[in-house]
This record gives structure tokens, C-alpha cells and sequence, in this order.
């Protein structure tokens, strides 16, 4: 089924728990530290397995890796960087991808990519044909599906998880372009942010075909390039910044607009003031209601109606300039990663608050496969369980509301495999998994019928 045609059901989804969004209670911690050390990139499979790419002021680039939600960290990649204009073989790790626990990705600046399939213990080297450049991006919808996007009118797609890559072409009518943002929606959805050079213009182009046609979108001004998050093929959310003076101060505004139309008209950008200065530089969200936006001078900020307030989050930084967040990874509604210029890494862990949404940190985690249903296909569900007994699987949407639960008495410990069939409607759902009263795992899972 077309993704415009779930689009009315996802919509009054939406409304439904609109109403009754509420905002989690948790706190951001500090999980993995290193000095001289940048994080540029976070990717996580589920809310435990994470890989960060990091970069040693030019020296040496480093994957690290974490299977127990930040407790303990490794090395699992590592190049001394060659500091040479031009230089053929840069291994830059900046961008990296995690779509299940075994499978890990990067691509380096001069179009040379790794790719593990045993979680990082051995790596094989790829190369594509690119230009030498900066700002490579590498994304990965599910285990198969994925985009390298870059400068100088670069694309790249797999279907076979990363083993072979084609190059995509876009319409020739664009001129000269770099792509800054692809977004890949289930089942056939492409968004696609490009800076057009001279003169300077931002559009975002989009298909419901895979590819084989395009519309033409302006979105909003938000300075330079807005930072876009789509978590489905109508509702688009987009932050950046204003300087309030430019020509005397750094102050400026933090930027927030929003679609309902999938990028074609977004609302007035709004526009607030929130110390520190210099605007937002990142935003996700998990559906039309959770975002995190992330920005300058360590700010974190978090939604759970859409935009319409963001509550500003409290964290362990000296929040001076230098403290810039550089990465932003949202993962579940129970948890969430920043990267940190000046050496730092924090996660946030939900906290008690006498809600049943509201649960204990649990080291172990899940994985859904396929996390996406069409039609009567079975989907997976696997975890590792450390507590014999009764286990439940159970299915919420976006108000923590129930919609469907089964338990699995006698469970013995060790690896947990079920498959499951429910019957929902089309719609963005999360998956969650318990074992002795605590959730263990918590996937997000699209239906379309």
C-alpha cells in the first residue's frame, strides 16, 4: 500500500493522542568521556547497541562502540588520519550508521567506507567513486535499505545491506547542488534536502515512487540550511536560528517550523530566545509528537506535542560556548545520545514518576525484524532474557496507550524468539518487551495496510 494512503489514519493517530501527550520525566548523564576526543556522529540500533564516530583534533579517527547503553565502551575502528590537502586515502570517520547489533557502516571524506556484519570485530573496506569533500553522509532505513549522500550532486543507494551501492540520479534541471539531508521512508518515500549554489538557494525535493518522480518544495528560511526531521511522508519539523544583531553579537534566536503537507507549505517560523545564544543545529522526532533539538552552548530542548512547547533540558555541562553538541541520536521515548565537542557523551534515562510510561533503566535490549508490517507478513521480535518467568510483548502508541499485548509464561533464560502478527491499523507504533515487570526493549514499528 502507498504511503499516501495510510495518511488520513496516521493523521487522526495524531489528533487522537495529541490530547494527551505528556512529557517524560528523566535526566541526561554523562556515559563515556575522552579527552582531546570530539564526538562528531551517534547511530544506535536500539536503545543499547551505539557506535560514535570520533574525531582527535586531525590526528586519529576512532569508531566506539557500546552494547550495555553507555556502561562500557570500545574501540572497534581506528586510523591515524594523513593531514595532506588532497589526500586520496583520508580516513575520516565521521559518519557512521548502526541499523541492527551486528551491522556497522561509516564513510570516510575521500569515499572510502567500512562495513562490519559481526558488530565490529572484523571490518571490510569499500570505495566508492566520489569527489574528494566534506559532510559525506551515510543513513540506513532498516537492515537493507539505505542512502550515502554528499556534496557535488553525490547518491548512493543499497538494497542488499550495504555490499553493493548504485550511484542515483537526480533530475538534471537542479544545475549544481550539494545534498545536505536524505530522508527514506517506508515503503517508497524520498525527501531530499539540496543547497543549489549561485545563487544560493535551499530546496527539498520529493517522490512517493522511489525515485522515478519528483515535486519541487521551498522550505523555510531558517538562515543557512534548516535542519528537517520527517517522521513520515506529511508531518516535517525544521529548526535553525535568527541573529537577532548580527554585525555586533552572536545572540540568536532559536528557529522552529513544522509541515503537515510533507515539506510543500510550512507555518511561519517561530522564533524564541533561550540562553545559550547562537540558534539550534539538530533536531529528530519519533513521530508527529516527541522531538529533541539540540544546539550550541550544550542545549538540549524536548517536545512531546509537536513543537508546540519545548521544555528546556537540564544537563551535567558547563554550558559555555565551547560545549556545543555535535550529535544527536533518539533512539526510543526512553532514552536518547548527544555527542559533545569538548570530550563529553550523555545519555538520558527515564526516571520515576509514578506513571506506567515511566520505567527503570534495564541493561538489556531488543531488536524487531522487520520493523515494518505490510499486509499479513509476521514480524520478529528477539532479545536476550535474564529473568526466568513471564514475558510480555506489548504494542502502545504514541499516549502510551495499550493496543495489544501477548504473555509467554515460563520463559527460560537466554535468547527470546517470537513472532508476532497483530492486527492494527496503518499507523507508527512502539514495540515494547518486559520481563519481570521491567521493560527490556522498546522498537518503533510502522504498519501498513
Amino acid at each position: 500500500m502507498k504511503a499516501t494512503h495510510i495518511l488520513p489514519l496516521l493523521l487522526q493517530l495524531c489528533l487522537i493522542c495529541g490530547s494527551n501527550a505528556q512529557e517524560q520525566q528523566g535526566e541526561w548523564r554523562q556515559v563515556d568521556t575522552i579527552v582531546g576526543v570530539k564526538y562528531m556522529d551517534i547511530s544506535c540500533a536500539d536503545d543499547e547497541h551505539c557506535i560514535a564516530s570520533c574525531d582527535s583534533a586531525w590526528w586519529t579517527s576512532s569508531i566506539r562502540k557500546t552494547t550495555d547503553g553507555g556502561k562500557t565502551w570500545k574501540n572497534v575502528l581506528q586510523e591515524r588520519l594523513i593531514f595532506e590537502p588532497g589526500a586520496p586515502d583520508l580516513r575520516r570517520f565521521f559518519s557512521i550508521a548502526h541499523p541492527t547489533p551486528m551491522l556497522l557502516l561509516t564513510i570516510c571524506d575521500s569515499g572510502i567506507g567500512f562495513r562490519s556484519v559481526d558488530g565490529g570485530e572484523t571490518w571490510n573496506e569499500f570505495r566508492l567513486p566520489m569527489r574528494i569533500g566534506s559532510n559525506y553522509k551515510i543513513q540506513m532505513r532498516d537492515a537493507t535499505h539505505g542512502f550515502i549522500a554528499g556534496p557535488y550532486q553525490q547518491l548512493y543507494r543499497t538494497v542488499d545491506g550495504a555490499e553493493t551501492w548504485q550511484a542515483v540520479p537526480l533530475p538534471d534541471s537542479l544545475g549544481n547542488y550539494n545534498i545536505a539531508k536524505v530522508i527514506d521512508l517506508p515503503p517508497d518515500t524520498l525527501i531530499i534536502s539540496i543547497v543549489k549554489s549561485a545563487p544560493r538557494k535551499i530546496i527539498l525535493i520529493k517522490s512517493f515512487d522511489n525515485g522515478a518522480t519528483w515535486s519541487y518544495h521551498e522550505p523555510p528560511e531558517l538562515l543557512a540550511c534548516p535542519k528537517i526531521s520527517f517522521p513520515d511522508a506529511q508531518y516535517g519539523f525544521a529548526v535553525g536560528l535568527k541573529f537577532l544583531n548580527e554585525a555586533v553579537s552572536d545572540d540568536a534566536l532559536d528557529m522552529f517550523t513544522y509541515s503537515t503537507d510533507g515539506g510543500a507549505t510550512w507555518v511561519p517560523p517561530i522564533g524564541e530566545w533561550r540562553n545559550k545564544a547562537m540558534g539550534l543545529s539538530e533536531v529528530q522526532f519519533l513521530d508527529r509528537l516527541h522531538g529533541i533539538a539540540v544546539g550550541p552552548g550544550g542545549k538540549i530542548l524536548r517536545t512531546a506535542d509537536g513543537g508546540k512547547q519545548w521544555n528546556i533540558e537540564r544537563t551535567p555541562l558547563d554550558t559555555h560556548y565551547i560545549c556545543n553538541i555535535s550529535a544527536l541520536e533518539y533512539p526510543s521515548l526512553r532514552t536518547g545520545y548527544v555527542g559533545v565537542v569538548n570530550f563529553q557523551m550523555l545519555r538520558w534515562f527515564p526516571t520515576s514518576s509514578g506513571s506506567n510510561n515511566d520505567v527503570a533503566f534495564h541493561p538489556h535490549a531488543m531488536t524487531i525484524t522487520p520493523n515494518l508490517i505490510s499486509g499479513n507478513s509476521p514480524s520478529s521480535v528477539t532479545a536476550i532474557i535474564d529473568n526466568p518467568g513471564n514475558v510480555r510483548i506489548e504494542i502502545i502508541n504514541s499516549a502510551g496507550e495499550r493496543l495489544w499485548s501477548r504473555d509467554y509464561p515460563g520463559t527460560q533464560l537466554g535468547e527470546f524468539h517470537q513472532s508476532i502478527q497483530p492486527e492494527l491499523p496503518s499507523g507508527t507504533y512502539f514495540v515494547r518487551l518486559l520481563s519481570a515487570d521491567k521493560i527490556i526493549g522498546n522498537s518503533v514499528l510502522t504498519v501498513l495496510r
